[in-house]
């Protein structure tokens, strides 16, 4: 029984642990964990400020301006995803930052959207599904999938992400 209740607890332990990084290749992840009670933020080199936290039922993803807010995303808290993470990163060298919200299990659900900052506002460019980790390297995007080192890609091209496989 011992033996039975330590592995349940290890595998817990581990799944908690590794469902905490879904995106990688970058620096300045804000992370946000399924059934937290205080809001997430971070200040975006595009000006104003990124807020996730829970709002009526929701949770809540929010482009903070001056006295201006943009909801970008609004999610229901579930057991289908355990963690949120945001990212900026310039696909295309350009010193305008793209905008990425990931959420997912770390296991086998991942959902990662991409936006663009058009003059004040946010606008969606990308909205791309993976499985379990978001890996950005060289102005790509690459979201694994299955046991047999299968992968999606996307590159920027022309202003908005296209897959290359």
């Amino acid at each position: 029984m011992k033996l039975r209740l330590s592995l349940i607890l290890l595998l817990f332990a581990a799944h908690t642990t590794f469902a905490q990084i879904i995106i990688r290749g970058t620096t300045g992840v804000l992370s946000y964990i399924s059934g937290s009670t205080s809001d997430s933020q971070m200040k975006l080199k595009s000006g104003g400020q990124l807020v996730i936290g829970f709002r009526k039922n929701l949770v809540e993803a929010t482009v903070i301006t001056g006295n201006t807010g943009q909801s970008l995303l609004a999610i229901d808290e579930s057991n289908e995803w355990t963690v949120m993470q945001a990212c900026e990163y310039d696909f295309d060298k350009d010193g305008r930052y793209e905008l990425l919200l990931a959420y997912g299990d770390g296991i086998s659900q991942l959902n990662v959207i991409v936006f663009k900052k058009v003059k004040t506002e946010y606008k969606e460019v990308g909205n791309l599904e993976g499985q379990s980790i978001c890996s950005l390297s060289n102005g790509r995007i690459v979201l694994p999938y299955g046991s047999k080192n299968l992968f999606t890609e996307y590159i920027w091209q022309n202003g908005k992400l296209i897959q290359t496989n």
